[in-house]
């Protein structure tokens, strides 16, 4: 009789445990019962109840993913903002460099830079011809053939750095031509022969006259040419005669 007791009592439980799961409350009780003998003899039924958290309904999962998205998208755009501004702060950058200083504009060609400056020492039109055997000496090829506009001699003296010509005039043989193909040879304004076009129209000017082959820079009746071969300078010269 005790033992039917016990299992009626055994079997009421499960059906409680059972129709609380099927409810689907938030909150569901489950009941483990256990049976034991006394020490009196008698059985007594102790029960137990779980306490399990209520599942996450589809809803509440789809609106806790909701909420997270905007954020996630919200760094994103954050991100790319700020990239953008570090990007067009470094073209801005980029820009400012890259733009060259306005060039100073040259002075007009005068009389004054009408010499050239051979091995140290400045040789200019009209002066007479022992200034430069006096710098340079005598050791020159000397040519010379009867003169078109002057009576006497027209004279050219050759030395390696430079070929100077002369008029024959009452006051001497006077230079009317210095040309010189020498790395030592120097304008008023430091053009040198190996210069780029830039470089002579940076230092006289873009008044130039400009061929192919030839800039000219003239002065009243006097001229300072440079001859050019591929944009570089290979010859300069200053002169009196037609040019």
């Amino acid at each position: 009789m005790k033992k039917f007791i016990a299992l009626l009592t055994s079997a009421i439980a499960c059906l409680a445990c059972l129709s609380a799961t099927a409810c689907g409350g938030n909150t569901a009780a489950a009941s483990e019962t256990q049976t034991s003998p006394s020490d009196t003899g008698t059985y007594t039924t102790q029960t137990t109840q779980a306490t399990s958290a209520a599942p996450i309904t589809e809803t509440e999962a789809e609106t806790a993913a909701t909420t997270e998205e905007p954020s996630e998208a919200s760094e994103e755009l954050t991100e790319a903002s700020e990239t953008t501004v570090e990007t067009t702060t470094a073209a801005a950058v980029t820009t400012e460099a890259a733009t060259p200083a306005p060039a100073a504009t040259a002075t007009a060609v005068t009389a004054s830079d009408l010499y050239l400056n051979i091995s140290g020492a400045a040789y200019t039109l009209r002066s007479n011809i022992d200034t430069v055997f006096a710098k340079l000496g005598s050791d020159y090829q000397y040519a010379e053939a009867i003169a078109c506009d002057h009576d006497g001699m027209d004279k050219t003296f050759t030395y390696s750095s430079a070929e100077f010509y002369t008029w024959p005039l009452p006051e001497g043989d006077l230079l009317c031509e210095i040309y010189s193909t020498s790395p030592s040879a120097k304008t008023s304004r430091g053009v040198t022969v190996g210069a780029g076009k830039d470089a002579v129209l940076a230092a006289y000017g873009s008044t130039a006259e400009i061929t192919d082959s030839q800039i000219l820079y003239r002065v009243g009746g006097d001229t300072l040419y440079f001859d050019m071969q591929n944009g570089v300078v290979t010859g300069i010269c200053v002169t009196a005669q037609p040019v």
